[in-house]
């Protein structure tokens, strides 16, 4: 649990029982959030979904402060890395769903077109990286049954070549006797 000692002063009790109760539940909320965005991770891999919540959270920051945001605020918003969120921001400005300004405070983002989000494929990234990773695996399995049946003729040759080596050796052997 979480030390409140510096709310009260030596000597004297001060009664800070709403302040801690509210701490408590701004805590418990701020926990539960994590909990959630930690399960939405999963979920969130692909670009359409993250591309709808890096548009909202442009609106949200928008509404909020009353003024555009950077990209630093955005990637905060959204518990993502400024390089990602960088990633995602370039990706966006190139279909056009987002646009950025520079100012005297910073780049600023701005939503260019929203609809162009449902333009995204909503197939997860993972799904065609696994198809590509099943694809080379079966190429894989063909490049080995033939390296399988090389081995098997060379080991036909070999036996073979041994089979008429002995034979040849018996019937110098017979010769000779």
């Amino acid at each position: 649990m979480h030390n409140l000692d510096f709310l009260t002063s030596p000597g004297k009790r001060l009664n800070h029982q709403p302040a801690v109760k509210q701490w408590r539940r701004s805590l418990a909320c701020i926990e539960g959030a994590k909990q959630d965005w930690s399960n939405m991770k999963d979920r969130s891999k692909n670009l359409y979904t993250t591309a709808h919540l890096f548009v909202s959270a442009i609106r949200i920051w928008e509404y909020q402060n009353n003024t555009p945001p950077a990209l630093k605020e955005i990637s905060h918003m959204l518990a993502m890395s400024i390089e990602h969120g960088n990633y995602i921001c370039n990706k966006l400005k190139e279909m056009g769903i987002v646009d950025s300004v520079e100012g005297s405070f910073g780049n600023r983002l701005f939503v260019r077109d929203h609809l162009k989000i449902e333009e995204i494929p909503r197939e997860d990234d993972e799904s065609k990286l696994e198809e590509e990773l099943k694809k080379f695996q079966e190429s894989q399995k063909g490049i080995s049954q033939k390296i399988e049946t090389i081995k098997a003729e060379q080991a036909q040759k070999k036996k073979d070549l041994f089979a008429e080596m002995e034979k040849k050796l018996k019937q110098e052997l017979d010769k000779k006797s």
